[in-house]
């Protein structure tokens, strides 16, 4: 058997310590994609590396499927090729991931007896879902262990259980592979059970780049429109501009400007807390999202949230929570809940019904967009600069854009971030505290966003109960950065 034919048998996954639940939630998310090592094996060919030391043009892609014979697993379709050519195969397998009753996140490896009939087959292919038991042979002894190292390393090991014959010869097959959200090494070694020694080696590791999520099939954006120029540069170097639309609003925060409101209430329906028709509120709208899914509501909106803490009156210490939202339609909601320090007295709670319009005499809600000099940052390497430099940067995420698919856009300030110490990825969190619509209360939605120097980007958002930390729920989603060609949905702004 050729050496590149089994290169890559145990390569594929990661496991992790803590909760394996959520640990295999994020496996799950962060595994689909396409990888290669076309720059290691160009760079072998420029340095002069002899074929027979030099590594192999290989790539792989890995899709999920429902397999209704593994059930409670996940399960994916693994392809690998060489060349670049997809009809050069070296492998077609099933690659099945649990949590075995040690509570160890396993993988184990199914072979296709029918190879032929599932060759590129698409995500969630009724191939799968009809398969038997009879339809694939699992591949003994070579199951894959992963340990989390760092937040976003992962490395497999495996027992000395692996054994396959390689030209008459009995072989046990080891190897060690790391794996982030963004690439993944392969390190493997044969062994000669009959005198123990090396067999081969290959040239290790493989290293395999996990290339931007979907570039070439994700649909444009429905909402806002990626053709032609940015969408930054209607308001790039203008002076502070009111914006008189719900468009005008959802273009200005899409476009990385910051954007602030003003409601005067004796204008607006208010209903709650005595006195709240007297009181002028202004602020700024920081972190949002733009929703258009019917799932959400009969009519788009922009939502977003603030938390600040007060004295009140007497001298206590109170916390006042806002929540608004502008609606397609151009009515605009604003709900003002102040609540005891522990979340749990609601002291007084305001709701103001007001309206946005081009008609300036009907206005009761008003929002500008500030008119700073924007200036957008098309590489990883240009946002690390930008933050090393001190600057101010905005962020834009186009949820459709991702691996979540759905109609939804978000963005904020970035406050506060970490560059690692090799300048490879930073991270990035933001939080806003929103009523908890599943058991009431309040809870802070967070999300963890990690930017990679290869341009793409895994995004964890879950939502805490604010007084028990109770988790609501954990999601990851992956995506990329929106470089010179509009074919990303994470966009950074550098605001001057």
């Amino acid at each position: 058997m050729d050496l590149t034919h089994i290169a890559l048998l145990t390569c594929a996954c990661l496991s992790v310590k803590g909760d394996v639940t959520k640990d295999l939630q994020y496996l799950a998310a962060i595994l689909t994609g396409f990888y290669d090592n076309t720059v290691q094996y160009e760079n072998d060919i420029k340095n002069d590396i002899t074929e027979t030391d030099r590594h192999e043009h290989l790539s792989m892609s890995l899709s999920p499927e429902e397999m209704p014979i593994l059930e409670g697993r996940v399960n994916f379709y693994l392809e690998e090729f060489a060349n670049g050519d997809k009809n050069d195969f070296v492998r077609q397998r099933i690659n099945s991931y649990g949590v075995d009753e040690k509570g160890r996140i396993n993988l184990k490896f199914y072979s296709l007896k029918d190879q032929k009939q599932f060759a590129h087959a698409s995500p969630n292919s009724p191939l799968f879902k009809n398969l038997t038991m009879k339809d694939v042979a699992h591949i003994k002894g070579c199951d894959v262990y992963w340990d989390r190292v760092t937040e976003d390393l992962f490395r497999s090991h495996m027992f000395n259980t692996c054994l396959v014959e390689i030209d008459g010869a009995e072989i046990l097959i080891t190897d060690t592979n790391d794996m982030t959200s963004s690439y993944l090494t392969v390190k493997e070694t044969w062994i000669s059970v009959a005198n123990g020694s090396i067999v081969r080696s290959i040239p290790v590791p493989y290293n395999l780049t996990k290339q931007i999520v979907g570039t070439e099939t994700k649909s444009q954006r429905k909402t806002i429109s990626r053709k032609g120029k940015d969408v930054y540069l209607r308001y790039k170097n203008q002076t502070k501009t009111q914006l008189r639309t719900f468009d005008d609003v959802l273009q200005a925060l899409v476009s990385g400007q910051a954007v602030r409101y003003y409601i005067t209430p004796t204008a607006c329906r208010v209903t709650g807390a005595t006195g709240a028709n007297t009181t002028q509120i202004g602020g700024y709208i920081d972190t949002f999202e733009y929703f258009s899914s019917p799932n959400v509501g009969p009519y788009p909106y922009i939502g977003y949230a603030s938390l600040r803490y007060r004295r009140d009156d007497s001298g206590s210490l109170v916390v006042q929570l806002r929540e608004g939202a502008i609606y397609k339609t151009g009515n605009v909601k604003l709900t003002v809940t102040t609540l005891s320090p522990d979340y749990q007295t609601v002291i007084h709670k305001q709701h103001h019904d007001c309206t946005v319009s081009p008609d300036s005499s009907s206005v009761s809600a008003s929002f500008f967009a500030d008119g700073a000099s924007l200036t957008r940052l098309a590489t990883f390497g240009e946002f690390v600069t930008a933050l090393q430099s001190g600057s101010r940067i905005r962020a834009t995420i186009d949820y459709g854009l991702c691996s979540l698919k759905k109609d939804t856009i978000g963005g904020g300030d970035i406050k506060d971030s970490e560059v690692s110490a090799d300048g490879s990825h930073v991270l990035w969190s933001q939080l806003k505290t929103i009523r908890n619509s599943q058991d009431g209360g309040y809870a802070t939605d967070i999300l963890t966003s990690r930017f990679f120097s290869n341009g793409s980007v895994v995004f964890t958002a879950s939502e805490v109960v604010v007084d028990t930390d109770k988790t609501l729920f954990v999601n990851v989603i992956t995506c990329a950065i929106n470089g010179p060609r509009f074919d990303g949905g994470v966009d950074f702004y550098q605001v001057d």
